[in-house]
Formats: C-alpha cells, sequence, structure tokens
C-alpha cells in the first residue's frame, strides 16, 4: 500500500472512530481559540452564506452561523457530521446544516458560496491544488476562499515552548502538541507553496497571515469577477 493510501486510511479511521474525541478537544482550549481568532480573519457579513468544508465537529460551523445568513458544514465522516448536527441542536443553532462530501469533490454549485472556509483540510491532501480548485469553483464571484494550514515548521518541540511561553495548562499544552505530532505526518505548507496555491488559482488580494509564533498560516483570497 502506497504511503498516501495509508495516512489516508489512519485519518479515516481517527475521524469515524475518534470522533466524539476530537469533538471534544475542539470543543474549548487553545484550538477553540484559534478557529475563532479565524472567524475574525473571514470577516463575514450578516447576509453571508458559508460553506465550511472539512467541518469535523461542527463547532466553526455553529459558531459562524451566529453572525451570517446561513452556514453549511460537509465532512467525509459520517460518524463526525452525526455529530456536527447533535452540536448544533444542542446550541439551538437552526441557520447550519452538515452534510457528508468529499473535499476534492463538493457537490455544491459553481459560484454559489460567498465564503468557502477549511480549517486543517488542504494540508491533510497529496494533491492540495485539486483540494484547493474545489474550495474555488463553489465561491462567488469576488467571494473568499479562507484556509487555516499548519506551517512546516510546526514541531511537537516547538509547540512546548510556545505553550510554556504562554502559560498554558498542561491538558491545553497536550493538545496543541498532539496536532503538531498528526501534521507532521502529513503535507505542512511552505510560506511559498501556500501562496502558490492562492496565486495559480487566480485569486486577488491575496493575505497571509501567521499564527501560534509561525507554526500555523491563515490565508485568504478573492475570486475575480
Amino acid at each position: 500500500m502506497r504511503a498516501e493510501n495509508i495516512k489516508d486510511f489512519l485519518l479515516r479511521l481517527f475521524f469515524e472512530w475518534g470522533a466524539k474525541i476530537y469533538s471534544k478537544k475542539l470543543a474549548s482550549g487553545p484550538e477553540a481559540e484559534l478557529r475563532r481568532d479565524f472567524l475574525s480573519f473571514v470577516s463575514a457579513e450578516p447576509n453571508d452564506i458559508i460553506l465550511d468544508v472539512g467541518c469535523g465537529p461542527g463547532w466553526l460551523a455553529i459558531w459562524a452561523a451566529k453572525h451570517v445568513r446561513e452556514v453549511v458544514g460537509c465532512d467525509r465522516s459520517k460518524r463526525i457530521i452525526e455529530i456536527a448536527r447533535r452540536n448544533a441542536s444542542v446550541a439551538c443553532v437552526r441557520n447550519v446544516s452538515f452534510q457528508t462530501a468529499d473535499a476534492t469533490s463538493l457537490p455544491f454549485p459553481d459560484n454559489f458560496f460567498d465564503i468557502v472556509m477549511a480549517t486543517t483540510v488542504i494540508y491533510l491532501l497529496p494533491d492540495a491544488y485539486k483540494g484547493f480548485a474545489e474550495l474555488v469553483r463553489v465561491a462567488k464571484p469576488d467571494g473568499a476562499i479562507v484556509t487555516l494550514d499548519p506551517d512546516v515548521s510546526i514541531s511537537p518541540k516547538k509547540m512546548w515552548a510556545y505553550a510554556k511561553a504562554n502559560r498554558m495548562s498542561f491538558k491545553d499544552a497536550a493538545k496543541l502538541v498532539s496536532w503538531s505530532y498528526s501534521a507532521r505526518m502529513y503535507y505542512p505548507f511552505p510560506e511559498e507553496k501556500l501562496r502558490g496555491l492562492f496565486e495559480k488559482a487566480g485569486l486577488k488580494n491575496v493575505v497571509l497571515g501567521r499564527r501560534l509564533d509561525g507554526m500555523v498560516w491563515f490565508g485568504k483570497g478573492e475570486k475575480p469577477l
């Protein structure tokens, strides 16, 4: 079995069987704070319709739905979509919906969403350009594509140092360190490759921002009219 297939199998296994653990992990702590910061970076408007690709347990979509007209979340894991729906129901948020879908073959029409978000998704794909092209396809002209992915510099050692410098609890530090271990297994981005995704897609007004002492990228670009 090819290395890419093994990685994909392990990823699918985790999100099906570890869905409850992952939901609790993202509900609070530093990864939740990172995603709330990401929402500010997204800069959505009240009338926007947003697609959250690779939505996981739905926390980001639920938080975003409180500020916009509608949010659609999608993820290829059936189990995690069930949990996302339950999380939205408990939160009494009704303008968010969830469905199963693969990031590389989205079941949505061209030019449909005002904003397309993908948090910790694109770096998992062996063919990042194919996945990114799908984000662009379903965004409206003048709509935004916004991503969150790890930088190639991410490491457990650097993450422990970051957590210590920010006086995090052991529990919160462990969350970030575990992410750094898993991130190293896949395809974190050097700046030139991430910028290349946006530029080769023809996006304008590209903005890249670093978080967590440079170990995480926020990226945003606008689809031309």
